[in-house]
């Protein structure tokens, strides 16, 4: 076998067992609780309140707007090729981050009804509830 056809096997070789680590890697998809915010003290725009807190949490970790409609977001995820869509509907008491889809990030139905994801997902999420408080109660 000539240099270059070693050099192509040994480059194959090496993306498929990182592909296949990046499976064997998937952990249990955790579904993000709902976040219950204390009484807003009756102040009016409430969940306009959340809504803002959500955005502008978001975009500490350079999520976007994909979608919205009344009392619910889409955020966009975009880090090279890994694509991720999260829904967060909210209203005046608080939120909830509900998984959409994804590319890149292994997802995989489980035969128990569950799902499995690379770990990024669940860091994401956490950081993404992070900025949300961080961000709340700045908001007037």
């Amino acid at each position: 076998m000539n240099k270059s056809k070693k050099i192509l096997l040994a480059a194959a070789l090496v993306l498929a067992a990182a592909g296949a680590h990046a499976v064997r890697g998937s952990v249990p998809l955790v579904e993000r609780p709902r976040v219950e915010l204390l009484a807003n003290d009756g102040k009016a725009g409430a969940a306009e309140r959340v809504r803002a807190a959500v955005v502008q949490g978001s975009q500490i970790h350079h999520w976007t707007v994909q979608d919205e409609q009344p009392g619910e977001l889409t955020l966009r995820q975009q880090r090279g090729a890994i694509e991720l869509l999260v829904k967060v509907r909210y209203d005046a008491l608080g939120y909830q981050v509900q998984y959409v889809s994804s590319t890149g990030l292994y997802y995989e139905q489980t035969a128990d009804g569950g799902a499995k994801i690379h770990p990024t997902y669940n860091n994401w999420m956490k950081n993404l509830d992070s900025a949300i408080a961080t961000v709340l109660p700045s908001i007037p």
